[in-house]
């Protein structure tokens, strides 16, 4: 399995910033959210035409990936047009920088809320054909109603597209159908390629997100499953700290990520948590 952190986790911060921070913790690759305080990936300067060029050359001289980009299309809710308009510019760049998956959801809310899955599936279907002239497989995040494994593998089968797959967001699965990593593995194992890990716990039946390992996600289950099954995709931290000021900085996350994630994606290598001052 390989690793790589969510720009989300990072407002404000530079395309050098990113990437010399992923080159420091040892990650292969970046997933490409939004950028120095866009998340409107078309109105980032890196990512314009005439930019996209060195913005990648500068990701590979340090030896790493851009494996997705992450659009905020929801595909379940109402606006279809700017819905879709959004979903084929992150397509258009994913294509441009070299990214193997796009993103898409069902809506925005992680918990079940209602969505229109017949839309959904319809929306999903046009994109993955788009997609498919690109090399490029479109994923949907367990995700809203669609973290339910039994409903999201019903609609993986009714998609049937070769380039469908699904995001497993790890948290979503847990914390909101309580599913057992084991469970999800054995429903969704066959559709998954990338995965999102982030933790957290509840306060007060209100969900707190903390750094990795220090809630009560079962992420090294989570993980254990995947390895079981020879999963050898992206493990992507997920640190919503664009939504969440307050969350400690990136840094510290990685920290914990690494500790959680790296026994199965790079055993043998040293762990962060520790004095993770000094290493950055």
């Amino acid at each position: 399995m390989k690793l790589a952190f969510n720009t989300i986790g990072c407002p404000g911060w530079s395309w050098e910033q990113v990437l010399e921070t992923a080159f420091r913790f040892g990650m292969d690759g970046v997933e490409l959210r939004g950028l120095e305080g866009e998340t409107e990936l078309s109105r980032i300067g890196r990512f314009m035409p005439e930019r996209r060029g060195n913005t990648v050359e500068l990701l590979r001289q340090r030896g790493l990936e851009l494996p997705m980009v992450s659009s905020g299309a929801c595909l379940g809710a109402g606006f279809v047009d700017m819905c879709m308009e959004e979903a084929r510019r992150s397509l258009e760049i994913a294509a441009a920088v070299g990214a193997h998956f796009m993103r898409v959801l069902i809506t925005q809310a992680p918990n079940p809320t209602p969505a229109n899955l017949r839309q959904a599936l319809v929306l999903y279907g046009e994109l993955c054909d788009q997609a498919a002239e690109y090399g490029i497989q479109v994923l949907m995040e367990t995700n809203g109603v669609l973290g339910e494994s039994r409903a999201m593998r019903e609609f993986m089968r009714q998609a049937n597209r070769p380039n469908s797959g699904v995001l497993w967001d790890i948290h979503h699965t847990c914390r909101y159908f309580e599913e057992p990593p084991a469970e999800t593995v054995r429903k969704l194992g066959a559709y998954i390629r990338y995965a999102h890990l982030k933790d957290s716990r509840l306060n007060q039946l209100r969900v707190e997100y903390c750094l990795p390992g220090e809630g009560d996600i079962p992420l090294a289950e989570a993980l254990d499953r995947l390895r079981v099954i020879g999963y050898e995709g992206y493990v992507s931290l997920e640190w919503v700290k664009w939504w969440i000021p307050s969350l400690p900085e990136l840094d510290r996350a990685l920290a914990g990520f690494w500790d959680v994630a790296g026994p199965y994606c790079k055993p043998g290598a040293p762990c962060f948590r520790r004095g993770w001052e000094e290493v950055i």
